[in-house]
């Protein structure tokens, strides 16, 4: 497919196929639920002050902490050093916190403002991943071009080839 007609065709479905590909990826590894929780806390999300209850080295730095909603207790856990959240070391056992939490489902918590960590996941879902994938489509034809020209070379190295000439 030389034509110019041919090349787009390839790219669009090169597109789709790899944002359906990464997207899945990205879904079904739980990062939308997290990215919808985190939407809830930054647009419907209550503060009060929690307590850290442990801390968790070997869980990426995590802290669990407790808070008060109305008579009853809830439990999170989430990252140190962010959203106005001390780092972990200089964390202790007991220290209060600010917490936000969605006042319908106080079971969404976040330990400090939820908004750096809404902002970075939202870059990634939506800016990266559609970048990444319009690179690939982009570079689609030419590394297709490449496997039909040199049938004998081994895959990795036509792949690097291709895509590396002038």
């Amino acid at each position: 497919m030389g034509s110019r007609r041919g090349r787009w065709l390839i790219r669009v479905a090169a597109f789709i196929v790899a944002y359906l590909f990464l997207s899945q990826g990205f879904l079904s590894e739980g990062l939308h639920p997290h990215w919808r929780a985190l939407q809830a806390l930054v647009w419907r999300g209550v503060v009060t002050t929690g307590r850290v209850t442990a801390k968790e080295p070997m869980n990426h730095q995590n802290i669990r902490y407790v808070f008060d909603v109305g008579a009853s207790q809830h439990a999170g856990s989430g990252p140190a050093g962010k959203g106005g959240i001390a780092e972990f070391a200089r964390i202790t056992v007991g220290d209060f916190i600010p917490v936000t939490y969605v006042r319908d489902e106080p079971w969404i918590s976040w330990p400090g403002n939820p908004q750096e960590e809404f902002y970075e996941l939202s870059v990634l879902l939506f800016v990266l991943l559609p970048a990444g994938c319009l690179l690939l489509a982009w570079l689609a034809p030419r590394a297709l071009q490449g496997f039909r020209d040199r049938p004998s070379e081994s895959g990795l190295r036509k792949l690097w080839r291709t895509l590396t000439r002038r």
